[in-house]
């Protein structure tokens, strides 16, 4: 009688015991993330508190503004930089203000800090420029190629480095002034005189233009108020044309 009750137990506690370790192993399996995407338009970026800020877009299909939280590492991650830092504290880069990227990222579960109640948040993973033909005007397929152009440009002017400057001009450059027209031949005569050809109000053109604001027409892309023209020349995207009057 003792056997068969020991026979009977035994099944019993392996059923338990095996049971039991199937429902830990459900506890700690995780769902894939998931990964959305959308295509939006740059707006601004907003410090939180601490490293975490919020990124603010509005969406190209239906127009709605969408906030991605994220933190400054993930953003430094970014080929293109939406926050800059002046040593003392960080803000929008304004040269991507509008301009259009397609944006990855997850939806998560957070609790809201007055009401205590679960809500959604928009963690940003990552993002893209779009590729677009909005330069086609101007014989461009390949409008990032350009902002590119134009992004270097900019951190060459701000540090005056006339070598690189020189290299982005298609020569003869066309020089256009208060008292008259005059051409650039070579690299060294830009360098030469790259203080009266750049002046304060063309670099102050090429630094403060936004890259959503660049016009395209068949004269080529024009910068600030036609200060700067780009044009491809040999399949090469070069600056053409300067007006410093």
């Amino acid at each position: 009688m003792k056997h068969l009750i020991l026979y009977i137990i035994l099944p019993v506690l392996l059923l338990t015991s095996c049971s039991g370790s199937v429902k830990k192993e459900d506890l700690t399996d995780k769902q894939p993330e998931i990964i959305l995407q959308t295509a939006a338009a740059f707006k601004s970026a907003e410090h939180i508190y601490g490293d975490d800020w919020k990124l603010i877009f509005r969406k190209i299909d239906d127009c709605q503004y969408i906030i991605f939280h994220t933190d400054i590492n993930t953003i430094n991650s970014f080929r293109d930089k939406l926050i800059l830092s002046d040593g003392n504290s960080a803000f929008t880069n304004h040269d991507f203000v509008n301009l259009r990227f397609n944006v990855n990222y997850t939806e998560e579960t957070s609790p809201d800090p007055v009401t205590g109640e679960n809500g959604i948040i928009n963690v940003l993973s990552s993002i893209e420029r779009c590729s677009s033909d909005r330069f086609a005007a101007a014989g461009f397929e390949d409008d990032t190629a350009v902002e590119d152009f134009i992004l270097n440009l900019k951190k060459y002017v701000k540090t005056d480095s006339t070598l690189e400057i020189s290299n982005m001009i298609s020569y003869p450059l066309n020089i256009t002034n208060r008292k008259s027209r005059i051409k650039i031949n070579n690299p060294e005569s830009f360098i030469k005189d790259y203080n009266i050809i750049f002046n304060k109000k063309v670099k102050n053109s090429i630094i403060n233009q936004p890259l959503a604001d660049v016009m395209a027409s068949s004269k080529g892309l024009m910068i600030g108020a036609g200060e700067i023209l780009i044009n491809k020349v040999d399949s090469k995207i070069h600056i053409t044309s300067i007006n410093n009057y």
